[in-house]
């Protein structure tokens, strides 16, 4: 995922700077340089239009599993054919198994967690083809869980108790 989003952000600050193939290409080179130094990283990335950040959707930093344990609270199915999960009635035979019998049978779990994140996309398949797609897949459990999603990246940007009192 961290490849990608840096990809995105050379790509996309070349072209919003109007520059091309030039700035494009210096930009690249420099983020090569700076890849595996945290903090110089950091630094580039603030200096890019919004922090490198060009826009973030709530419901996609969710964690996939998350979308599957508020499938099993709110009683919901998931087709196993796209692996999007889907309202009840659920019928295992039918390839719509209770949220609940998929987080139960560990291969049915990971292939979920997998269509619903960006962890082992399938090789036929590029990057950002797999991530949009995947929006259609929890869509269901993000519409109700809004509140929970808050909560959740609330928690998972808040630095931690030990940077705080160091």
């Amino acid at each position: 995922m961290k490849r990608i989003v840096a990809l995105l952000v050379v790509v996309f600050s070349a072209q919003l700077l109007g520059q091309g193939d030039a700035n494009e290409a210096a930009t690249a080179k420099k983020l090569a340089a700076i890849r595996n130094q945290p903090l110089a990283l950091e630094a580039f990335l603030r200096e890019m239009p919004k922090g490198g950040d060009l826009h973030n959707h709530l419901s996609g930093a969710i964690y996939a599993e998350s979308y599957l344990r508020w499938a099993v609270e709110d009683r919901l199915c998931v087709v196993v054919a796209t692996f999007t999960i889907a309202a009840a009635p659920c019928d295992a035979s039918m390839g719509r198994p209770a949220a609940s019998a998929v987080v139960d049978d560990a291969a049915l779990y990971n292939q979920t967690v997998d269509a619903l994140s960006m962890r082992n996309w399938p090789t036929n398949l590029n990057g950002h083809d797999h991530f949009f797609q995947a929006f259609g897949r929890f869509g269901l459990v993000s519409a109700s869980h809004g509140g929970d999603m808050v909560a959740e990246v609330s928690v998972l940007a808040a630095p931690s108790t030990s940077a705080i009192s160091s």
